[in-house]
């Protein structure tokens, strides 16, 4: 019998799909990063392009809400 077998089972609530997850992480990084993706890329540990990447997937597969917005001059010029 594994350990497993013998302990009690707790609900651990609702878990967000894996999509989700990297979108948090994405959005946070950039917003602590004030859209700089080179350095969010630097603290997530993943190249800037892979940032870019990720963000440009992932509001490709979500398209309720945009992954982040970039600014020039009060403008928006990029919309991920």
């Amino acid at each position: 019998m594994s350990h497993f077998s013998k302990t009690i089972r707790q609900p651990l609530g609702p878990i967000l799909p894996l999509h989700e997850v990297k979108r948090r992480v994405i959005v946070d990084a950039l917003d602590k990063c004030n859209g700089n993706y080179r350095l969010a890329a630097r603290l997530l540990g993943i190249g800037k392009s892979t940032v870019y990447r990720m963000a440009t997937q992932l509001n490709a597969a979500d398209t309720s809400q945009p992954i982040y917005r970039v600014f020039v001059n009060g403008k928006s010029i990029l919309q991920l």
